[in-house]
């Protein structure tokens, strides 16, 4: 009893933490060209949406998971969002806390919590209402409305329009203070110049300016942008290369999970105990001495298995974005594309990394003990 008491201390435990953990209770799972949920209809649970064109018109009692090209939400959200589109419109309420990544992102509805955004362009408009704190990265950011406690910004050139009821923090090659901009508290920001203040813009508390060593920006987001292309040809080939060779052991490894969603929770448990199992293992191993064979052996099983976590996580999402579709070079191209637009992504992509880690991990490791086989030790005798 103690046991089973223990394992459900550590799936709560594990499913609060980690953002996936609504899918297990999911009550809507759409993809195609245009999923919908259209106005006046209501979504008791989490919604899961995958497609070119989402419209959010309903209700969803529950988070809302998307990933598409154009996102629009324009309903009721009494859970949290994470999105990641090309385009982006929140219109609506949202009750919990916004996580968006996308090229346009543009906010104009109410935020019960807080949003953290990562974009090219990040509109906040006048009619916003952030209740918390407000995390953007962008090029080009425009903060108006109401931001209840902090904001941070980082990026390119930030415009700050709103109410903002405590401290603004800031790393920006250009920040500006609109005419209507009112600071409750301080604004420390580090940036190559000093920041402009419009006419009737007001600010509470100090502000503190830090200047940055000087820069050429133009030639930073260049390589930047050529290191990023690197990567992602990288990771786009060696994914490619290892669905040619391994496509059966790229499905069953991943069957499970496109069955039954519960078994993405599964699979991430797993790999989150194994995470924290295995390196003491090694080490037990290492300190016995006479083991030390057998924690090298174990340290390489280790490292290939993180190595090729992402290729499975990547597979996965491509079976979930293109369910109706058999070949595997596809479904992996889908599947490693979405990964490589997240790994560019700041912030974002920290975090899908770490739960891309966890899934692709514990779900090779779950492969591994279906089709385990128990040594036979008795042998027949010689007659």
């Amino acid at each position: 009893m103690k046991i089973k008491l223990l394992s459900v201390a550590v799936v709560s435990l594990v499913l609060s933490l980690f953002v996936f953990g609504a899918v297990a209770s999911a009550q809507s799972f759409q993809s195609g060209q245009s999923p919908t949920i259209a106005s006046g209809d209501t979504v008791d649970g989490a919604a899961f949406m995958t497609g070119s064109t989402i419209d959010v018109a309903g209700t969803v009692n529950g988070d809302l998971y998307c990933a598409g090209q154009n996102v629009t939400v324009s309903g009721d959200v009494e859970g949290d969002i994470l999105c990641a589109a090309q385009s982006i419109s929140v219109t609506g309420k949202v009750s919990g806390n916004v996580r968006l990544a996308g090229q346009l992102v543009t906010v104009s509805g109410s935020i019960g919590k807080s949003a953290t955004i990562a974009g090219q362009t990040i509109r906040i408009d006048s009619q916003s209402q952030i209740n918390q704190d407000a995390t953007l990265t962008g090029q080009d950011i425009t903060v108006n409305g109401q931001v209840g406690r902090d904001v941070i910004v980082g990026g390119d050139k930030a415009t700050l329009d709103a109410t903002i009821g405590r401290n603004v923090t800031a790393g920006i090659n250009n920040l500006r203070l609109g005419s209507n901009a009112d600071i409750g508290g301080t604004i420390n920001y580090t940036s190559p110049q000093e920041l402009s203040k419009a006419d009737g813009a007001t600010v509470t508390g100090k502000i503190t300016y830090t200047q940055a060593s000087p820069q050429k920006p133009v030639n930073a987001y260049a390589y930047s942008a050529a290191g990023a292309i690197v990567w992602i040809l990288m990771l786009l080939v060696s994914a490619l290369i290892f669905a040619l060779l391994f496509p059966r052991l790229l499905h069953d490894v991943t069957v499970k999970s496109v069955i039954s969603p519960v078994q993405v929770l599964v699979n991430m448990l797993v790999g989150f105990v194994a995470g924290i199992v295995v390196p003491v293992a090694i080490l037990f191993l290492i300190i016995t001495v006479l083991g030390i064979p057998f924690a090298v052996v174990a340290v390489l099983a280790w490292l290939l298995i993180l190595l090729l976590s992402g290729f499975f996580t990547a597979f996965y999402i491509g079976r979930i974005v293109l369910r109706r579709q058999s070949n595997t070079v596809l479904i992996m191209f889908v599947g490693v594309a979405i990964l490589a637009l997240i790994s560019v992504i700041p912030v974002l992509n920290l975090f899908i990394g770490f739960l891309s880690l966890l899934y692709g991990t514990g779900a090779q490791l779950m492969r591994l003990k279906d089709t385990f086989v128990k040594p036979q030790y008795d042998m027949p005798a010689e007659s």
